[in-house]
């Protein structure tokens, strides 16, 4: 049998899945393990909040402003606070059994076709391997995994509105403000859908939220939107005004405005055409111009920009495609945590315009050209 046959051959995709990305946990754990995860850094307000979602008492979580998390992030910590974790080994298993799992939703989620094949789940290790060793599955040490968790809702959302289901899609974006509140850029996913459902996809966007956030919002006093974050020097907003010191949420509408701006026009560009790449290049562009506003710039911040590039590259190597191969591989590049984000993030959001107005182009090329239609009352015969 040949390799080729028999990395073709038919298996369980949980359970190739589960055997490809057995080592990459083990290995994850073991690392961790041989080091020290202190507690999360805003286990603080976390660790209380989410024991408070557990005991029923929802008045009083978000009545610090501190609390800046949804109550999908708050449960694993408020678990964590309930059972006592404490000390250097307890949060190591801890954190290390929760990135594990992280990592195992990672390989689902970068899957490149659904296809029930052991190339896909090769290829999807590979990629999650790269993502954890980068940081986004260590982003529960932070105290923040919405960093790792909200793109892969994303793209799940991205995926079912390339597959014409927009309504499903928005549902998905809602629920990931579960997270964190930012999810709710991820919007634009909505836009790749064939067929367009803007009304009944915002209608059910908006029960999502309803039903996510208003218990919380009647049950008690609600003082999350009232937060500031600090600004630091290298961020754009210091250099537009250096006399700005804090960043509230008024000034986040702004912010949402310029990436959504950027992720619709990416959606736009390839609705109908982009297939698969769709859901990666929204994500990039919605997470890279997000970025080109912030005030704080947290290295983990760049953490679901590189989940999508890397999904992405999972994608351009099943294909074999040279050129997305080395668009990707740039885009991954500019992730990383290193100086000069503003500009990075500038360049990021552009590469996916310009990729997104490429692959449309491409489309359009291959795209063979119709018949001309004939007239009613033309003869059927010439």
């Amino acid at each position: 049998m040949s390799l080729r046959t028999a990395l073709a051959r038919p298996v369980p995709a949980a359970t190739a899945t589960t055997v490809v990305l057995l080592p990459v946990i083990a290995a994850m754990i073991l690392i961790w393990t041989r080091g020290s995860s202190p507690q999360p850094i805003d286990f603080g307000w976390f660790g209380p909040g989410g024991a408070d979602l557990l005991t029923g008492r929802w008045g009083s979580i978000f009545g610090d402003p501190a609390v800046q998390a949804g109550p999908f992030e708050l449960l694993p910590f408020g678990v964590a606070q309930l059972l006592g974790v404490s000390g250097t080994t307890a949060w190591t298993v801890f954190l290390a059994a929760c990135g594990a799992a992280t990592s195992f939703l990672t390989a689902i989620v970068l899957r490149p076709t659904l296809s029930a094949d052991l190339r896909s789940s090769a290829l999807a290790a590979g990629g999650t391997l790269i993502v954890s060793v980068a940081g986004p599955t260590a982003s529960w040490t932070l105290g923040h995994p919405s960093e790792a968790l909200v793109p892969l809702v994303w793209a799940v959302a991205g995926r079912l509105a390339v597959r014409d289901r927009p309504v499903l899609a928005a549902v998905l974006v809602a629920a990931s403000t579960g997270f964190e509140v930012w999810g709710v850029l991820g919007a634009p996913l909505v836009l790749l859908a064939p067929r367009l459902r803007l009304v009944r996809s915002a209608i059910a966007g908006a029960v999502g939220l309803g039903a996510l956030w208003a218990p919380f919002a009647l049950a008690g006093p609600f003082a999350m939107f009232s937060f500031s974050w600090p600004v630091v020097q290298r961020s754009l907003v210091h250099a537009l005004e250096p006399g700005a010191t804090t960043f509230p949420w008024t000034f986040r509408v702004a912010q949402a405005l310029v990436s959504t701006g950027a992720g619709t026009a990416v959606a736009l560009l390839l609705r109908g055409r982009g297939g698969s790449w769709g859901p990666w290049a929204v994500i990039t562009a919605v997470v890279a111009a997000r970025l080109i506003l912030d005030p704080v710039l947290a290295g983990y911040y760049w953490d679901p920009a590189l989940i999508a590039t890397v999904g992405a590259m999972v994608l351009a190597a099943h294909r074999a495609d040279l050129v997305a191969a080395v668009v990707v591989a740039v885009a991954v590049v500019l992730t990383a945590d290193v100086a000069a984000p503003v500009p990075r993030a500038i360049a990021l959001t552009g590469l996916m315009l310009l990729a997104a107005a490429g692959l449309r182009w491409r489309a359009g090329r291959a795209t063979p050209a119709r018949p001309p239609r004939r007239h009613a009352f033309a003869s059927a015969r010439p």
